[in-house]
């Protein structure tokens, strides 16, 4: 199948898979699940929970379950990897539109001044220090600017709830 992607294409699938690679060693839970869909063909919420057992976790039946929906796109309670690359197509669009939604002129860039504007807007109002230590997390270059790298890896990380 990687014989028929695209340079394209296969660069999409490779950020992808760095969403899901926290730590970016190249092990993820997500790297172990779609080995496992490619060796067997599928997934079931009882291997979801064997594999996340594995990675230290310990999640209910109704959060496997959840987690297996937002995958199993065909509803047939399995997950296959055809499921699988919709996800990542699906959430990569997410991704895509939530940057273009940020970039308020376009300029393929998200400035300081519309990242202050964006998270203004999501999470109210937020003191100074609060918007900088956001700021500086998205921009890892420092350049005044957060390009679309840098804005998903900004987005998969896990922010402490705003009150």
């Amino acid at each position: 199948m990687a014989d028929r992607l695209t340079d394209d294409q296969i660069s999409e699938f490779r950020r992808a898979f760095g969403l899901f690679d926290e730590d970016g060693d190249g092990l993820s839970l997500c790297c172990f699940l779609v080995l496992f869909i490619l060796r067997r063909g599928y997934i079931t919420a009882k291997d979801l929970g064997s594999a996340m057992k594995a990675f230290g976790q310990v999640p209910t039946e109704a959060e496997l379950q959840d987690m297996l929906n937002q995958f199993d796109s065909d509803r047939d309670g399995t997950v296959d990897f055809q499921d699988f690359l919709r996800f990542v197509a699906r959430r990569m669009e997410e991704l895509k539109e939530a940057f273009r939604g940020s970039d308020l002129n376009r300029d393929g860039f998200i400035s300081v001044d519309e990242l202050r504007r964006v998270l203004t807007t999501l999470w109210g109002k937020l003191t100074d220090e609060e918007a900088d230590e956001l700021i500086c997390a998205a921009d890892v270059d420092g350049d005044g600017k957060i390009n679309h790298e840098e804005f998903l890896g900004f987005m998969m990380t896990d922010w402490p709830t705003h009150e």
